[in-house]
């Protein structure tokens, strides 16, 4: 009796049965996830879209509350209430900018913003990416260019598009967010027939460095003359950085 050709022609499920053996458990279908929103701002989104910012680039110090009151001072308390007032007309002047682009993530549950990116179409030579006009690049030393950087000359005249402002909330830090604005960047500058987009960062930043290096972007120059805001128990100030401007190719 071939008893190999009746067990390979009989059903797994049935051998179960006819054996007495236990079947396979089965298990509950995972819940899924849900993920969070990824669009344009709408007005009322500006002012959380400034928190963000505000609690996350312009602090050497722990933010209230984390930090002890009789740390903080009255100055620096009226310096973030100034910086988000600021931040948040600022955004507002510029989301209905023809040459100005935002995108926001919310937490689906609780409707808080958690990510946020510009792009803004700027000329490449710019020191910053919110100046609002050019800054003519020079030989002065000021400037240190990278093997691949196009000649100082031309960096003046190219119109490019510049990422900036990309910020996501510590507690979605590693979900792939900051990915999906950067990716949201890009596919806007294709559709606005751009093959290069640019954006600055710290030069002591050599985690953010990586990461974008990490995504297709090269250094091309680094801007010894930048300057930034920070917020502490002194107040406000603004202080001198260094910053590396990258780029990377987004041809179809």
């Amino acid at each position: 009796m071939k008893v190999t050709s009746v067990l390979l022609a009989t059903p797994i499920l049935n051998i179960f049965s006819r054996f007495n053996l236990p079947s396979f458990p089965s298990f509950p279908s995972l819940p899924s996830i849900p993920q969070p929103t990824l669009s344009p701002p709408s007005p009322s989104d500006l002012d959380s879209c400034a928190d963000l910012l505000i609690d996350i680039f312009f602090f050497t110090d722990p933010p209230p509350p984390q930090t002890p009151p009789p740390l903080w001072s009255p100055s620096a308390n009226l310096s973030i209430k100034s910086l988000k007032r600021r931040t948040s007309k600022e955004l507002e002047e510029r989301i209905d900018s023809p040459n100005d682009y935002m995108f926001c993530s919310k937490d689906p549950s609780s409707g808080d913003v958690v990510g946020f990116v510009e792009l803004r179409v700027r000329n490449f030579g710019i020191k910053d990416a919110l100046d609002d006009g050019p800054v003519l690049l020079d030989r002065s030393g000021v400037y240190e260019y990278f093997p691949n950087s196009p000649p100082p000359e031309r960096l003046s005249f190219m119109l490019t598009p510049v990422i900036t402002n990309l910020i996501v909330a510590p507690e979605y830090r590693g979900t792939g967010l900051g990915s999906k604005l950067v990716k949201s960047c890009i596919v806007k500058a294709k559709s606005l027939k751009f093959d290069t987009i640019a954006l600055q960062v710290e030069k002591s930043n050599l985690k953010s460095i990586s990461w974008y290096e990490g995504l297709g972007f090269e250094k091309l120059y680094e801007d010894k003359s930048s300057r930034r805001v920070e917020v502490g128990v002194w107040g406000e100030r603004s202080v001198r950085t260094t910053k590396v401007t990258m780029s990377k190719s987004i041809k179809w």
